[in-house]
């Protein structure tokens, strides 16, 4: 028994700029934006915290705000190397 031909589907493409065509000098720079943007949102994250952590006094915020001070202090500490690892490449590569 033969198959019925089916009319082939023609997708949409997306309109938002692909990551794939980037060339390869502008790759490194957004890589290093990218970390530094994640490195400044997490030590702002980390200082709300911090400071909620010292001023409040009830013993259950003060326990939540510890934990997520500690959890985005060390979120923050790795972007930083992060940060750091991609600026020197990048320094070295020139």
């Amino acid at each position: 028994m033969a198959r019925k031909k089916r009319a082939k589907r023609i997708s949409k493409r997306s309109s938002r700029k692909s990551y794939q065509n980037i060339s390869s000098k502008e790759a490194p720079t957004r890589k290093t934006n990218l970390a530094l943007k994640n490195l400044l949102i997490f030590a702002v994250i980390f200082g709300i915290s911090l400071g909620f952590y010292k001023n409040l006094s009830n013993i259950l915020a003060v326990n939540f705000f510890g934990v997520i001070s500690l959890l985005s202090g060390f979120v923050t500490l790795a972007f930083l190397i992060v940060y750091l690892i991609l600026v020197i490449r990048n320094w070295l590569r020139r």
